[in-house]
């Protein structure tokens, strides 16, 4: 059995060479002392939130660049331009307010907020690309 000593596991051979006053915790008391769920904090919580939008963020400058370019070609550069428009609004996605958001669903609120207003004026087009994205 392993034991919890002054912050070190240590194994049932050296519980015998404890010091006096020494405390050891079996792995059952630690369970039980222990035993509520990690709880992330709201500095925890926003951190995971913007990698996880970062990363979503990742996958569809590839594609907008793609309708750009296409947009471009048949010179559409009204649709071009709106996809510019798109692409910042993507970089600045990152600087979402999220200081009134104290649950996990508040800040994934918040950041659903944010790219509706990002995706919203775009053209259809470029809508429809970004709903068949993987994410």
């Amino acid at each position: 059995m392993k034991y919890l000593l002054n912050g070190t596991w240590v194994n049932d051979s050296t519980i015998a060479a404890l010091p006096d006053g020494a405390t050891a915790l079996s792995d059952a008391e630690w369970d039980n002392r222990h035993s509520t769920p990690y709880q992330p904090t709201l500095t925890e919580l926003r951190a995971a939130a913007l990698a996880d939008v970062r990363a979503m963020r990742a996958k569809f400058f590839p594609t907008l660049a793609g309708l750009q370019s296409e947009a471009l070609a048949r010179g559409n550069t009204a649709d071009a331009t709106a996809i510019a428009a798109v692409q910042q609004g993507c970089r600045d996605i990152t600087l979402t307010d999220l200081s009134a958001g104290t649950t996990k669903a508040e800040i994934e609120a918040a950041f659903l907020a944010a790219w509706a207003a990002v995706a919203g004026p775009a053209p259809a087009s470029v809508k429809l690309a970004l709903k068949a994205i993987k994410l």
